[in-house]
């Protein structure tokens, strides 16, 4: 009965929080708690997160900075353990050597999965100091409904599960599991466990004082594959400002975005702030369950503010505004080929050419009307560029 009333609670709940991202699941990282947790089994602390199961001893632990005693601190009796993400993390049983019993976590997905569409599982896991076995039993289950039930052992059949072979014994790094689901439809709720019989699953005996299989999990994820790599949308700023590119950060997408200049990795995180001091090309590398896509992004740096373009010499642009013929004029009798190009106020090219550029130079942009950038590169190096604004009024 507790389980059912927590989990009507945690529906209402799931309505206020819904909102556009690209991990499906909610409180990835267990961040966001109802209240500190004071002793173990209060996963249900997690918001949104549940044991679907009640005919069972245990509950999953919750572990959080905020916890003032050894239960649930990151030292405890299972052993020691920082969060992946944040200050807070969780842990579960996947195998006791003298009965069979099962910790199970469950939470609503932000949206059901589409029919026929893969997605990447992804959680990550780290074996406690003093768990005495080692296992590769981690399966999850997705399912249109919540699997809660009242028996220790769930009667469900979970559909992925991680390798029989890889059994994780580190306990010191967070090791990722990631698993590839094709959904059949309508795919609500994601349950994470050791859905395996005890005579079916590969255990090891690693010498721990525990009786148990007990892992640590932090950052779980359910991500559309065909997602697409976002760098952002070419944009031009002033030197010494800083923009930021990509989509914003969050748990699941960060650790599989690459991003590159001029081919060397600069930073693993979905967006971040910039400040180049020249023209650059960021390149986003996206991997999600092994499948790559890229993108890039550049930012155009003007060399000096707004308020200085038009003090710049040499060049002379008229009329300003603009009914839709610009003139340029190349002061002192000089003349050479130029290249133009006018940036709108996103940083998008809208005017491209190369010109011969003497004291009476016409050329007809055809733009709307707005303000744009203008940049003037003469190929005589004794030249001053220019870069300035142009406001077209019709």
């Amino acid at each position: 009965m507790k389980k059912l009333l927590l989990f009507t609670v945690y529906c209402l709940l799931f309505t206020i929080y819904c909102k556009s991202q690209i991990n499906l699941v909610p409180n990835p990282s267990f961040e966001d708690l109802s209240q500190c947790p004071t002793f173990v089994s209060q996963l249900e602390y997690a918001t949104y997160w549940f044991q679907p199961t009640d005919g069972t001893q245990f509950n999953p632990d919750l572990y959080s900075s905020c916890c003032t005693n050894s239960s649930c601190g990151y030292f405890n009796s299972k052993g020691y353990q920082i969060p992946k993400t944040g200050n807070s993390y969780v842990g579960a049983v996947y195998y006791v050597d003298f009965f069979t019993s099962r910790e199970l976590l469950e939470v609503k997905l932000l949206d059901s999965l589409n029919n026929s569409k893969s997605y990447c599982i992804k959680f990550y896991v780290s074996l406690a100091e003093n768990s005495g076995y080692a296992t590769s039993n981690f399966w999850v289950y997705l399912s249109e409904d919540s699997c809660l039930s009242e028996n220790a052992i769930p009667p469900y059949t979970a559909q992925i599960q991680n390798p029989y072979s890889n059994i994780i014994m580190d306990t010191n790094n967070w090791v990722p599991i990631e698993l590839e689901y094709i959904a059949q439809g309508k795919e609500n709720f994601v349950t994470i466990g050791g859905f395996e019989v005890d005579s079916l699953a590969n255990i090891l005996f690693v010498g721990g004082t525990m009786t148990a299989a007990y892992y640590y999990i932090d950052d779980v994820s359910v991500i559309d594959i065909s997602t697409p790599a976002y760098a952002g949308v070419d944009t031009t700023i002033t030197i010494g400002d800083s923009i930021f590119i990509g989509r914003t950060p969050e748990i699941g997408l960060n650790d599989d975005c690459v991003w590159y200049i001029n081919g060397s990795p600069i930073d693993t995180i979905a967006g971040l702030w910039v400040q180049p001091d020249s023209t650059t090309t960021y390149i986003l590398e996206q991997t999600i369950c092994g499948y790559t896509t890229y993108d890039t992004v550049t930012v155009t740096v003007l060399p000096t503010s707004i308020e200085s373009y038009d003090k710049q010499e040499q060049f002379v642009i008229y009329p300003n505004p603009s009914n839709g013929e610009l003139w340029i004029k190349l002061e002192n009798g000089l003349f050479d080929q130029c290249k133009v190009v006018i940036y709108d106020i996103a940083g998008k090219v809208v005017f491209d050419k190369n010109i011969l550029i003497d004291n009476n130079t016409k050329i007809t942009p055809d733009l709307h009307r707005g303000t744009y950038f203008i940049s003037i590169q003469p190929n005589n190096n004794n030249i001053k560029p220019f870069n300035g604004k142009v406001m077209f009024i019709e």
